[in-house]
C-alpha cells in the first residue's frame, strides 16, 4: 500500500502518551475513556513510529488524522468505540475497521452504535480516505461527506439503518480523465517464422500467427477492413540503410478519434471518448493509449531471460507480450514523440525489396478493455464478484436511504436491505457490476436513479500484430521493416451489469416500479403482484446541448442471459405495465407461474392485466392475460409470438399511437374473447393466426398492416366485427405452399357478407416462382370476403381461366369487391369467366369499404359506388346507353330520383324519371304537398329499358318509351282539374 505521508504533506504531531501499536496492544487498566477528540493533526507511520491506540467510547475527529501501518496487511481498529463521528479529514493505509472492538468481550467484535461522517459545510467537507479497507459496522450509519478507497480497496458499510443521503462514496480516480485502464487478456504470442512480406489493402491483413489462449494454442490474424488509417515514417539510418516504420489502425467502434505518434522503436496510439460526467454533468474526454516498443534487442533479452510475457490480472493465467502496454494515462515518452498524420496506403513500400518471403519476428495480442478493476476469473476456482478488488458493499437490515447520494465504484457494488428502501431519487450511482437486493415495507418499491445508464470508462476489444524483418533492394540498399496493425471496437462507455437482482414489495399494493436501465446477467427475483417499467421526468435544470441527460427517458429490464426464466422469476406477478423496455434472452411466458413457497402447489394462470406502451423483446413470447392492451412493440427474435387474452386492445382507435407485433422467424397468434386491432403493424415470419369468440374488429381504421409468410388462419368466426380497414399481405416464397384457412360464413355475393363476418380490407397475395396459395374453409362451407384482392408477381399467372398460384378448395369461396391483378383491374372479367371454378366471385353491390369503392359527385353531394363497377368498360348499370367508365353517373341513385312533367298534345300529362330494369316503381299523387292522403297511381317495373315502341298504351295510365334508362307514364289529366303533385319511389333490386 502507498504510505499516507506520501499522499499529503503536514506537520507531524503525535498525541502525548500514545506509544502502543494499534491492533497489537491491550487496553489500559483504567478501561476506555469516554471521548477521544482530535482537533489538530494526528499522523503516524509504522514503522518507524508507533501507531496510537485509541480506546474510547466516543470518537470525534474535527482535524486531520493519517495513520499508516506498513507491516500488517489488515485494517486498523480502535478499542471499545461505540460512537464514531468525523467532521474533518481522516486518512489511512491500509485502512480501518470501524466497529466496537472489545478485547475482553464475547464476542470481541460487534456493531458500534453510530458512525457519522458529517459534512457540515459542504458534501465533501468531511472525508474518510484509505488505500485498502474501509469497513464500518454500526447500528446507524450516516454519511453526508466523502468515503473513499483506492481502486483495489474494499468499502463495506453494514448496519441496521444506513443513511447516505447527499453523501459521496468513491474511489480515488473517480472523475479523472485518465482512469487506469483495465484489460481482460484473450490471446498472446511471439514467434519467428517466414512470412510473405507483401501487403495489399481492402482488406489489409496480417500473416497468420500462432498465439496462446487460456486452454491452449490458436491461429490468429488481424484484419483491417476498408477505412483503416495508414501512418508511415521512413528513417535513413545510413547511405544504404532505410528503416520503414508503419502503423495501420482500424476503428470499428463508436470512437473514431485515433492519434498516432511514433519514433523508432516506439509507436503510441491514443483514442479519445467523449462522455458526460454523471456527477457534474460536464463533458469529459476519456483517453486510452496503446504503446508498442518491440526491437530485436529487447526481444532477444526477454527471450533469454524467459520474460517475453507479463502476467495478467484478468483473467488469472492469461498474459500479454512485454512490448504491448494498454494504459489510461499517456506514457512518459508521449509528449516527445512526433505526430504522424494519416496518408493513403502505399503497397509499393513492400515491393521494393527483392525477397517476397522474409524471416520475421512478430507478436500477436488481443485484449478486452473492461470498465472494472477486476472481474472473476474463469480459470481460478472460487473467484467470484464478492471477493474481487475494488468493491463496495452496503448492507442495511432495517432501512437504506440513497437519495441524492453519489457513488463511483471501481468494480463491484453490493446493495442490500431486507427492511425498507427509502429510495435513490437524484442519486448518481456508477458501478460496472453490482448485485442488488431491495425491499419496501410501504407497498411500493421504486427503483429510480439507482444506476446510471452508462459507466463513463472506455471499453471494447483490441487486437494487434507487430512484425519486424529485413529485406534489400536490387541495388543493395538494406531495408528494415517494423509494421504494427491494430483493429479495435471501442465505446466511450459501458452499460452497467447486475449479477443478481432481488426486488420485494410484500405489503399493501405490492408494486415494484423500475425507472432505470437494469441489465441482469445471472439471477432475477421480483416478489410483487404489480410490476411497472415506468418513465423518468426530464431533469429540472437546463443542460447545454452537448450534454446528454443523466438518465433514460424510460426504464428498462434487460435479462442478458438465457439462464433466467421470466415466469419463475416473478412468481407472484398479476399486473404488468411496461412503458419502457423489457428484453429477455430466451423464450418467455408472461403468465403467473405459481409455486412454493409463495403458493401451496405449482400451477399456471393468466395475468390479470398486461399493458405494453413500450417494447418487449424475447426469443419467443407468449402473453396470457385476462386484460391485454398494447400500443407498443412486441418482438420475438427466434420463435413464436402469442397474445392470448379474454379482452385484448391492440393499438388505440382514439390516437395515432402505432403498435408493432413482430416475429420474423415464427408464428404470430392473436387470440381473445374480444379482440380489437387498430394502428398496428403485425409481421409474422411464418403463420398468422387470428381468433376471437365475440368480437374481432379494427374499428374501421385503415392503419393496420398484417403480413405473413406461411399462411393465414381464422380459427373461429366471432359473433361480430370485421377487419375492413386492414391490409393483410400473404407472401409465398419460391416453391412454397402457403395455406389459408378461413372460418367466415358464406352469405353469397351480397354486401351482407362484408358485415360481422371478419371481412378484410385488402388481401395481398404475393407469390414467388412455383409458389401456391391453398385456400380452404374451416367447415363444410365457408367464405372469405375482401374489399380489395391484389395479386402480385407470380400470383398473376393465368391458365385456362384460373390463376395458377391459387388453389381454392371446394368448401371455400373468395368474394371480392375489387380485384387488381398486378396493375390491371379485372373484377368483372374474372367473375364472368368463372375463374378458378367460380370460386372467385365479384360483389359489385358492395361499396361501403375503404379500398374497393370510389366517390361520384352529384352537384354538391358525394356518393360511394363500387370502383370496379364504376370503371367498367362493358357494363351500363343504369341502362342509359353509356358504359359506366364514361358515364358521369354510372348507377341510379334512388334518393336522387327527379320527376319531370310536360304536356303532350292530345296525350295529357307525361311524367318521366330515372330507373333501372327490374326496379319497382311506385307513383304517388296528391292535391298538395302537405296532403295526408297521397294515393298510389301506379306500381310497376320495367323489365327492359328503353321500353319497346310497340308496347300498347292503356288509359289510364300507360307507360311511354321516351329515353333510355327512364320510366314514363301518360296521365289523362287536364289543367282544369286543379293542381296535382306527384312523387316517385324506385326500389333498386338486389344484385
Amino acid at each position: 500500500m502507498t504510505p499516507i505521508h506520501k499522499r499529503f504533506r503536514m506537520a507531524r504531531t503525535a498525541a502525548v502518551g500514545l506509544s502502543l501499536l494499534l491492533g497489537m496492544a491491550t487496553p489500559t487498566a483504567r478501561g476506555a475513556q469516554d471521548l477521544f477528540l482530535n482537533a489538530g493533526v494526528l499522523q503516524a507511520t509504522y514503522p518507524p513510529e508507533p501507531l496510537p491506540m485509541i480506546d474510547a467510547i466516543r470518537f470525534l475527529n474535527v482535524g486531520t488524522i493519517g495513520l499508516t501501518n506498513l507491516v500488517l496487511p489488515q485494517p486498523i481498529e480502535f478499542q471499545n468505540t461505540v460512537y464514531i463521528t468525523n467532521r474533518g479529514r481522516w486518512l489511512g493505509s491500509p485502512g480501518y475497521r470501524l466497529l466496537t472492538f472489545d478485547p475482553t468481550g464475547n464476542p470481541q467484535r460487534r456493531m458500534a452504535a453510530v458512525f457519522h461522517n458529517e459534512g457540515l459545510v459542504n458534501p465533501n467537507a468531511a472525508e474518510v480516505s484509505v488505500d485498502g479497507w474501509l469497513i464500518v459496522q454500526a447500528t446507524n450509519i450516516i454519511n453526508r461527506g466523502r468515503l473513499e478507497i483506492s481502486s483495489f480497496g474494499q468499502l463495506n458499510l453494514t448496519g441496521e439503518t444506513v443513511d447516505l443521503r447527499g453523501g459521496e462514496l468513491r474511489f480515488m480516480e473517480s472523475g479523472l480523465t485518465n482512469i487506469t485502464a483495465r484489460t481482460y487478456d484473450l490471446h498472446w504470442g511471439f514467434e519467428t517464422n517466414p512470412i510473405v512480406g507483401r501487403f495489399n489493402d481492402s482488406p489489409l491483413a496480417s500473416p497468420l500467427h500462432v498465439v496462446q489462449v487460456l486452454n491452449g494454442f490458436a491461429l490468429a490474424r488481424v484484419v483491417l477492413p476498408a477505412g483503416f488509417s495508414s501512418h508511415v515514417q521512413i528513417y535513413a539510418l545510413g547511405p544504404s540503410n532505410l528503416l520503414i516504420q508503419a502503423v495501420y489502425v482500424y476503428n470499428g467502434g463508436e470512437i473514431q478519434d485515433a492519434e498516432v505518434r511514433m519514433d523508432y522503436p516506439f509507436s503510441v496510439i491514443r483514442w479519445q471518448g467523449v462522455v458526460t460526467n454523471p456527477v457534474t454533468r460536464t463533458r469529459l474526454t476519456n483517453e486510452l493509449y496503446l504503446t508498442e516498443f518491440l526491437t530485436p534487442g529487447n526481444y532477444n533479452f526477454n527471450l533469454t531471460n524467459g520474460t517475453l510475457y507479463r502476467a495478467s490480472l484478468n483473467p488469472v493465467g492469461a498474459a500479454r507480450p512485454f512490448n504491448f502496454l494498454v494504459s489510461g494515462a499517456p506514457p512518459v515518452i508521449y509528449p516527445f514523440l512526433p505526430t504522424v498524420p494519416p496518408e493513403a496506403f502505399d503497397p509499393t513500400l513492400y515491393t521494393i525489396g527483392t525477397s517476397i518471403v522474409v524471416e520475421a519476428t512478430n507478436a500477436g495480442y488481443r485484449t478486452r478493455v473492461i470498465p472494472a478493476v477486476m472481474v472473476p476469473s474463469e480459470t481460478q476456482p472460487g473467484s467470484v464478484f464478492s471477493n474481487v478488488m475494488g468493491r463496495f458493499e452496503i448492507l442495511a437490515s432495517r432501512a437504506l436511504d440513497l437519495n441524492a447520494a453519489r457513488l463511483s465504484v471501481p468494480s463491484y457494488l453490493r446493495l442490500e436491505t431486507t427492511g425498507h428502501f427509502a429510495g435513490s431519487a437524484n442519486a448518481q450511482i456508477e458501478a460496472p457490476y453490482s448485485s442488488i437486493r431491495l425491499s419496501s415495507t410501504n407497498g411500493l418499491l421504486e427503483v429510480r436513479h439507482l444506476q446510471l445508464p452508462v459507466v463513463s470508462r472506455i471499453v471494447g476489444d483490441l487486437q494487434a500484430w507487430v512484425g519486424m524483418w529485413t529485406n534489400a533492394t536490387a541495388d543493395g540498399i538494406s531495408l528494415q521493416y517494423k509494421v504494427l496493425m491494430v483493429s479495435n471496437y471501442f465505446l466511450p462507455g459501458a452499460q452497467p451489469m447486475i449479477k443478481d437482482l432481488v426486488l420485494s414489495s410484500p405489503q399493501g399494493q405490492r408494486e415494484v416500479r423500475i425507472a432505470d436501465r437494469l441489465n441482469v446477467f445471472d439471477s432475477l427475483l421480483i416478489e410483487a403482484e404489480r410490476l411497472t417499467i415506468t418513465t423518468n421526468p426530464p431533469v429540472s435544470v437546463t443542460l447545454p446541448p452537448f450534454i446528454s441527460e443523466p438518465f433514460h427517458i424510460a426504464g428498462e429490464l434487460n435479462l442478458v442471459t438465457n439462464r433466467i426464466s421470466w415466469a419463475e422469476s416473478l412468481p407472484q406477478l398479476r399486473y404488468l405495465t411496461n412503458e419502457g423496455t423489457i428484453t429477455i434472452s430466451n423464450a418467455a411466458t408472461f403468465a403467473g407461474l405459481r409455486r412454493p413457497p409463495y403458493y401451496p402447489t405449482v400451477y399456471q394462470e393468466p395475468y390479470e392485466g398486461f399493458v405494453n406502451r413500450g417494447t418487449v423483446i424475447a426469443q419467443g413470447l407468449e402473453v396470457q392475460s385476462r386484460y391485454l392492451e398494447s400500443t407498443g412493440t412486441n418482438t420475438t427474435t427466434a420463435g413464436h409470438l402469442r397474445l392470448i387474452a379474454t379482452e385484448a386492445l391492440l393499438g388505440s382507435g382514439a390516437t395515432n399511437l402505432w403498435g408493432r407485433i413482430l416475429a420474423p422467424l415464427g408464428d404470430v397468434e392473436l387470440r381473445a374473447g374480444r379482440l380489437w386491432i387498430t394502428n398496428h403493424e403485425v409481421r409474422s415470419g411464418r403463420r398468422l393466426i387470428l381468433g376471437a369468440d365475440e368480437i374481432l374488429s379494427d374499428l374501421d381504421t385503415t392503419n393496420n398492416w398484417l403480413v405473413a409468410r406461411d399462411g393465414l388462419t381464422l380459427s373461429v368466426r366471432p359473433t361480430r366485427g370485421d377487419l375492413r380497414g386492414s391490409t393483410v399481405t400473404n407472401v409465398a416464397p419460391d416453391y412454397s405452399r402457403n395455406v389459408v384457412i378461413w372460418a367466415g360464413e358464406d352469405r353469397g355475393p351480397t354486401p351482407a357478407g362484408f358485415t360481422n363476418n371478419v371481412a378484410l380490407g385488402r388481401l395481398v397475395l404475393d407469390a414467388g416462382f412455383g409458389a401456391t396459395f391453398r385456400f380452404q374453409g374451416l367447415g363444410v362451407s365457408n367464405a372469405l370476403y375482401v374489399d380489395q384482392l391484389i395479386l402480385l408477381n407470380y400470383a398473376t399467372n393465368e391458365l385456362n381461366n384460373a390463376f395458377t398460384a391459387l388453389d381454392i378448395a371446394p368448401n371455400l369461396v373468395i368474394y371480392y369487391a375489387d380485384l387488381l391483378v398486378g396493375t390491371n383491374r379485372l373484377a368483372e372479367p374474372v367473375n364472368s369467366s368463372r375463374y378458378n371454378n367460380g370460386r372467385l366471385r365479384w360483389v359489385p353491390a358492395f361499396a361501403d369499404g375503404f379500398y374497393g369503392a370510389t366517390n361520384v359527385f352529384l352537384g354538391t353531394r358525394v356518393i360511394r359506388i363500387n370502383t370496379a363497377l364504376a370503371l367498367s368498360t362493358e357494363l351500363d348499370s343504369d341502362g342509359d346507353g353509356i358504359v359506366n367508365a364514361f358515364d358521369p353517373v354510372p348507377v341510379l341513385v334512388p334518393e336522387d330520383v327527379t320527376v319531370r312533367a310536360h304536356w303532350a298534345q292530345g296525350q295529357g300529362l307525361v311524367l318521366t324519371w330515372p330507373t333501372v330494369p327490374g326496379a319497382t316503381n311506385t307513383l304517388w299523387e296528391a292535391t298538395s304537398l302537405t296532403a295526408p292522403d297521397w294515393r298510389v297511381v301506379l306500381r310497376t317495373n320495367f323489365a327492359v329499358l328503353p321500353l319497346p315502341p310497340a308496347e300498347p298504351c292503356t288509359t289510364p295510365p300507360c307507360p311511354a318509351n321516351l329515353l333510355p334508362g327512364r320510366g314514363a307514364v301518360r296521365l289523362p289529366v287536364e289543367p282544369a282539374q286543379g293542381p296535382r303533385f306527384y312523387r316517385v319511389e324506385v326500389e333498386v333490386p338486389s344484385r
